[in-house]
């Protein structure tokens, strides 16, 4: 819902209007879901995010 200044989530790109449909390449339904996708990646890992933002889906490449 919001995207504090300064935050990890500011700092990959994101927006308080995303929102979050996959974690590398898997489907996220729920705030849980995205939490437990992302503890099993590892540091410095990668990771494609597929997010609906403004009437589009695209996909970001953040850095665990």
């Amino acid at each position: 819902m919001t995207v504090p200044v300064g935050s990890q989530a500011a700092t990959d790109g994101f927006l308080p209007i995303d929102v979050i449909l996959e974690f590398n390449n898997q489907s996220v339904a729920s705030l849980d879901r995205s939490e437990h996708l992302y503890a099993t990646t590892t540091a410095g890992q990668k990771v494609p995010v597929g997010v609906h933002r403004n009437q589009m889906d695209i996909v970001m490449t953040i850095t665990r």
